[in-house]
């Protein structure tokens, strides 16, 4: 909006209709600009959600515990959608939220903010891998020392043993996760620890090119993003020998914090788990007026609640009348010896009836009857297309539809229909948990061909030794140079191992990362010491490292001079120093080789061990054609041969940018005659 204003002069150009989205994020002075150029808005947006904010602008305290190292917290400005709703605008809700797949997700938002006026379609419960959940632990926010200053140890630990043993779960692993932190430092201090993990499950999801990986965002950041699971940490506790817990709990304090709270707890698809240092109780709202801190204890009370499984029923629910038909057909299914409940859901949206055996956990048959809840609703969507969302976004086993009419003529019909749905239902279960544990088979069977194949092909295991000059970098040589890591045993190899160029399954070794110098050398391009001290770093990372990407190359002697990334400019200055000569270009990236190895005859490939993370794209595609000749053995379809192959090079997920990599090596090899493919099924050619 604000360039449209600056380069657009007015009366230039007009428009039938200004759209607006996220308008909650978007200032009256902002959008007044793209108004004036159009005959008519649509202006969409959520207003429970952030407005904008004034940076370098600090807010005034609301006057609860403020004390002077209280972080910076800028300005909320009104957004264009506030004026609008203020203006009385006509407004047109929409109503269906459909990214929960448990209702008690989005049920504390829906009672809180919307006026109870989302409808969410309930979920068969019974899972406790859905809904919101609460752990306490005996952490302290950390008021008094400069180190760690207003972090949380503990519950930062508990978020990454949590994501570490989430990872590790077969069952659970292929969900994605994200945390919350309440300020930026606690945000810091959570990803540190994961990336000092060195778990390769989790430096793999920290990856900025990570399809849904994980990330660490606090109050301020969050919105627009979504994962499966949502971890919080609230971070703040009482102050030692305080009975009384301070009640500034930064943006969530002042006015318009339950907008932030809004937005955090809506961000899970599946699960919430949220870590607190205090009991809900402990916010005693006689002592503060903030409407968010309010709304955090009562969701952490409802987060509470004994029964964590998602069963809507233990949620408190709008309040729905039974008509007698809809009596008479639960009194039936009673006297079948089923459980059964009326008006089931946490929205305005519910199920009829609900129906299971009494030895099950969760619901197993939903009922929707043409009754006056459904006549009432508004559209034929909500009437008869949503509801069939409930079998494959909800999970439910089976869901019917009783007709009044069948009802009245033949009731016995109805209960053996819904007999028939039960039975229905017992099946698509079972079929769903037998997949459940198929797929934790297979992920077991992967990791087991993983330890197989670093027995076979892994005779050392040491680790290289750091340089034992750490300020001189490596001196220009025309011989590998070859500098330790520590062993097992803390002791240095006896005499450097020369590398065994050819080596068939041998380790995947890193290069050192001895310091090299201040990462200001690097804006000294003209500089020879400079120029000849990155010379260096590349002809020992190639000749340790080689085949390798030249992004990581270019990552890795750039973090040597300190940096965490590598800028552009600071790329091409790495780049202009490697040799020519050992370049190789194609369409499936550019690697640089060591000079003793020519890439159309080479048959060697490095295993990953578990401690180090490398990329399929910083792997040369004749590397990975070379692991797939090996793995393929006599035949082999293409699912099991990109699995072999992925658990060579230590990786964990058949993601689509994997798979898309290991198609296009298949097709290297295919063209080379080193894969040989018959029918559907692979073996290594010459």
């Amino acid at each position: 909006p604000t360039s449209l204003a600056q380069f657009v002069p007015p009366g230039s150009a007009t428009f039938d209709v200004v759209v607006f989205d996220e308008a909650s994020q978007v200032t009256v002075p902002q959008a007044i600009g793209a108004l004036g150029r159009g005959h008519s808005a649509v202006i969409v947006g959520d207003s429970q959600q952030m407005p904008p904010t004034a940076i370098g602008q600090v807010a005034a305290s609301d006057g609860d515990d403020v004390t002077e190292d209280d972080e910076v917290i800028p300005e909320d400005l009104e957004s264009i959608l506030t004026e609008s709703v203020e203006s009385g605008v006509p407004r047109l809700w929409l109503s269906w939220h459909y990214r929960s797949q448990d209702e008690s997700l989005i049920a504390f938002s829906n009672r809180k903010y919307y006026e109870g006026r989302l409808a969410s379609l309930p979920s068969p419960g019974g899972d406790d891998t859905a809904g919101v959940e609460w752990r306490r632990v005996p952490g302290h926010f950390n008021r008094e020392t400069k180190q760690l200053h207003r972090t949380n140890i503990v519950e930062a630990e508990a978020i990454v043993a949590e994501i570490r043993q989430r990872l590790s779960n077969a069952n659970l692993a292929s969900q994605s996760i994200g945390v919350v932190t309440f300020n930026a430092q606690q945000q810091t201090l959570v990803l540190d620890l994961l990336e000092k993990t060195g778990d390769p499950l989790v430096l793999d999801q920290l990856r900025t090119d990570k399809e849904d990986g994980i990330f660490v965002k606090n109050l301020e950041n969050v919105q627009g993003d979504e994962r499966d699971v949502i971890l919080f940490t609230t971070a703040f506790s009482k102050k030692p020998d305080d009975s009384k817990m301070p009640l500034n709990f930064g943006p969530l304090t002042r006015t318009g914090g339950e907008k932030r709270l809004n937005v955090a707890i809506t961000r899970a698809r599946r699960k919430v788990v949220i870590f607190t240092s205090f009991e809900p109780s402990d916010i005693d709202l006689s002592r503060t007026k903030s409407v968010g801190m309010a709304h955090l204890r009562g969701y952490l009370e409802l987060a509470a609640q004994p029964d964590r499984s998602g069963n809507a029923s233990s949620q408190p629910r709008p309040q729905n009348t039974s008509d007698q038909i809809q009596e008479s057909i639960c009194e039936a299914l009673r006297q079948q010896g089923y459980e059964v409940e009326a008006n089931y859901g946490l929205s305005d949206f519910v199920l009829d009836i609900v129906l299971r055996e009494p030895e099950s956990e969760c619901w197993q048959v939903a009922i929707l009857l043409d009754g006056p809840a459904w006549a009432e609703r508004p559209t034929v969507a909500d009437r008869d297309l949503t509801p069939q969302l409930l079998e494959s976004m909800m999970h439910w086993g089976a869901s019917v539809r009783v007709w009044l009419p069948n009802w009245i003529d033949n009731p016995e019909s109805v209960v053996q229909q819904v007999k028939e749905a039960l039975t229905r239902s017992k099946l698509r279960m079972a079929e769903r948990q037998a997949q459940t544990q198929a797929e934790a088979i297979a992920a077991a069977a992967l990791a087991e061909l993983e330890v197989s194949i670093s027995a076979d092909f892994s005779a050392d295991n040491t680790r290289w030794l750091k340089s034992d000059e750490p300020d001189h970098p490596a001196e220009v040589s025309d011989e590998p140079v070859l500098i330790g890591r520590m062993a097992a045993a803390d002791t240095p190899p006896a005499s450097p191992v020369a590398r065994d160029w050819d080596g068939r399954g041998t380790t995947y070794l890193e290069a050192p990362t001895t310091t090299l110098g201040p990462r200001g050398d690097l804006d000294r391009v003209d500089s020879p010491s400079v120029q000849q001290t990155i010379l260096s770093a590349v002809r020992e990372t190639v000749d340790i490292e080689g085949p390798i990407s030249m992004d990581r190359l270019a990552r890795d002697v750039g973090r040597r001079f300190g940096l965490d990334r590598v800028s552009a400019g600071k790329r091409e200055t790495i780049v202009r120093c490697i040799p020519a000569e050992l370049i190789k270009k194609s369409g499936l990236g550019d690697f640089v080789w060591p000079k003793e190895l020519n890439p159309i005859g080479w048959r060697g490939y490095r295993t990953t061990p578990a401690e180090i993370t490398r990329s399929l794209m910083d792997i040369a595609p004749e590397e990975i054609v070379n692991a797939m000749m090996a793995v393929c053995g006599s035949k082999s379809d293409e699912d099991s041969l990109h699995r072999r192959t992925l658990a060579v090079f230590n990786q964990k997920r058949l993601t689509t940018p994997t798979r898309e990599r290991l198609d296009a090596c298949i097709h290297l090899g295919l063209q080379s005659g080193q894969l040989i493919k018959i029918g559907e099924h692979y073996r290594a050619g010459s």
